[in-house]
């Protein structure tokens, strides 16, 4: 049994028979005997007597009358409701077991009930919970106010919050209806990144700073409350920013200190490491040589030198706010630009803009001691400068002689080769940028010079081939982890179809007389199926190494090709049934169910869907709009005999 979780039935909502107790624990009034009903997943050696009697038998519970099994996506779905007859403590305690997986396991004389964490899922005794911003969002739009940011107008960032607020209504009710059509780990995922929207977007339109910190404790109890199983960097890093901003004490946050472990400390980068020396530990220093830098759109942040370490590292205050100056006009604002042009690229319906200002920056910037009236820190779209301090601030001051006290113990310990080391370094930093720039910019055409005996074509930083009415489309590029530099491999497959479909849909069908390369990367084109993910690593940064991986990759594509040649149609279906989630994954199904006239099963798809919109607008109308009045009108065009049939 795995992917276990509660659900409501409807009966539970009768509340002259039921009596809710919490979440999902309900007591019927009649026998006064308390019910949970689950929905979990039976593994391949399973069926729907073990492990579950054993559970029971644990428990000390019955099995009331409901009870069903059933196929989802080639899965087998087993739904029951619990009873305990007398009192609640045994379904109480059977709820743990919610978000573990659960088996038997044979120890040679004994069959014992193993209960375990399950990767899958996110573990948590709190159901999503609902939140409602309606009213913050009515007096946003009532009040008279500039946004800080004006890329967008207020009427923009309004209409996102409004979006945000009903997606994470429509989560809590279909969490409370059972009706969650992936994991509940996914979920949370999304309720998260949701709620950070939320901040940014109360922030760039001047909320007033309760309401924003209030919001903040409630991403602080969700992260706190559930079992994180994969805690990242960045949420720790949006943890640490926000908690300092918001004056939050540290004690309050004490509870990410027990999952700071989850992160290796190869990952641990020197801004990071500054915000925990700072928080939990109150000292400004750091021994890291890297950070992550920002890089591209789609692609993780990249193992740096200089910048921000080159802040950190600064003797004098006045030398961290010139190089902190330094990066914000350099690296953060290329970085910023490579985002706007994507925004223009795809369109706001599907890349949506919440202000160019950073929490992480800001609280980098207050932690230095940078004050107001350093108005080139203070002036950056990339700061916000209410968080700064003022001009006389004892903070800032305290900031300030620590400082001074480092630099001057640093400048006894170290002598002349304080003036020396940093010379020698910076050389060796830009030799090294030069040369993996001078391999990036070659990438390309060394994928030209050895891609023909392939077959293949390439557009953009794509490679793409068509094999048997499927697309498949390749992306290299340049990556690093522990230090050593990578060639990162990721290949895509997707039906010929499934853009055809689409491009119907959106009135875009003159798209299907363009060359066919336009599937590869264009703005209203399906993502394919994720199926190969890989990293190859670079022995060296000369080039005739970088050209044997290139070689390698190409290699790849290919070999991948062969195998599955002639059985393209059922390879590719077993591989998107592999993937809970992925990118663009609803516009993808859609299309698939559409292909194949499943015209119901369709309409139940968007109706299940937490999304907002299946990834593309037209218009006043988004996918999901098209999609339904697609199958509507297909609907309504079939020969009554197939109705007649579909109904017995």
């Amino acid at each position: 049994m795995k992917n276990i979780r509660a659900i409501i039935l409807d009966k539970y909502k009768d509340e002259d028979q039921f009596e809710k107790l919490t979440n999902y624990i309900y007591k019927e009034r009649k026998t006064s005997s308390y019910r949970i009903a689950l929905r979990f997943e039976l593994e391949p050696n399973e069926n729907n007597q073990f492990p579950l009697e054993d559970l029971l038998d644990k428990y000390l519970l019955n099995l009331t009358e409901h009870s069903r099994e059933f196929s989802h996506e080639g899965k087998r779905i087993l739904e029951v409701e619990l009873e305990s007859p007398h009192d609640s403590g045994g379904i109480s305690n059977v709820s743990e077991v919610i978000g573990k997986r659960v088996y038997n396991q044979d120890n040679g004389e004994t069959v014992g009930l193993i209960i375990e964490n399950d990767a899958h899922y996110v573990h948590s005794l709190t159901p999503i919970p609902k939140w409602d911003i309606s009213a913050e969002i009515e007096k946003l739009r009532n009040d008279k106010f500039t946004p800080r940011d004006n890329f967008k107008s207020k009427a923009y960032y309004i209409n996102e919050l409004v979006r945000d607020n009903d997606f994470l209504s429509k989560i809590a009710e279909n969490y409370e209806t059972g009706k969650l059509s992936k994991d509940v780990g996914y979920y949370y995922a999304q309720v998260r990144r949701r709620l950070i929207d939320i901040i940014h977007l109360f922030q760039v339109l001047n909320a007033d700073k309760a309401i924003i910190k209030n919001y903040v404790y409630e991403y602080f109890s969700l992260l706190k409350k559930e079992d994180v199983l994969h805690w990242s960097y960045s949420q720790e890093v949006i943890v640490l920013a926000l908690a300092y901003l918001y004056d939050i004490d540290a004690e309050e946050i004490t509870w990410v200190k027990s999952k700071m472990p989850q992160i290796k400390d190869k990952y641990v980068d020197a801004v990071l490491d500054v915000m925990r020396n700072v928080t939990f530990e109150d000292f400004l220093d750091t021994d890291k040589e890297f950070y992550f830098r920002e890089s591209g759109i789609f692609s993780e942040p990249r193992k740096a030198q200089g910048g921000l370490v080159d802040v950190f590292k600064a003797f004098d205050l006045d030398t961290r706010i010139e190089k902190f100056n330094h990066y914000l006009t350099t690296v953060k604002e290329k970085h910023y630009k490579t985002l706007i042009k994507h925004h223009y690229e795809v369109g706001e319906e599907r890349n949506a803009y919440y202000g160019s200002e950073s929490f992480k920056l800001t609280a980098l910037a207050r932690m230095l001691g940078i004050r107001k009236i350093e108005t080139k820190i203070a002036n950056s779209r990339f700061i916000i400068e209410d968080f700064l301090w003022g001009e006389n601030g004892e903070n800032a001051k305290n900031i300030r002689n620590r400082l001074k006290k480092r630099e001057q113990s640093t400048a006894k310990e170290e002598g002349s080769k304080v003036e020396a080391s940093p010379k020698t370094a910076t050389v060796t930093a830009k030799e090294h940028k030069a040369k993996i720039k001078e391999l990036d910019k070659a990438l390309m055409k060394i994928v030209r010079q050895h891609m023909k005996p392939y077959g293949f074509k390439t557009k953009s930083n794509c490679i793409w081939v068509v094999q048997n009415n499927f697309f498949f489309y390749m992306v290299l590029f340049m990556g690093r982890s522990d230090d050593e530099h990578q060639l990162n491999v990721k290949i895509y497959a997707k039906p010929m179809y499934v853009d055809d479909l689409l491009w119907e849909l959106l009135n875009m069908s003159s798209n299907k007389n363009e060359p066919l390369s336009l599937r590869a990367n264009g703005a209203f084109t399906v993502f394919g199926v994720p199926v190969v993910d890989d990293d190859l690593k670079l022995e060296s940064l000369e080039m005739e190494d970088f050209e044997l991986l290139i070689k390698d990759a190409l290699k790849k594509l290919d070999s991948l090709l062969r195998k599955i040649k002639g059985n393209e149609e059922t390879w590719f279906y077993a591989e998107e049934k592999k993937h809970n989630s992925y990118f663009q994954d609803d516009a993808l199904r859609l299309m698939i169910l559409l292909h194949f006239e499943k015209y119901e099963e369709t309409m139940d798809y968007i109706n299940n869907s937490d999304n907002d919109n299946g990834g593309f607008q037209d218009g006043n109308d988004s996918l999901y709009d098209r999609v339904m009045a697609y199958c509507k009108a297909k609907a309504k065009k079939k020969p009554f005999w197939e109705k007649l049939f579909e109904n017995k």
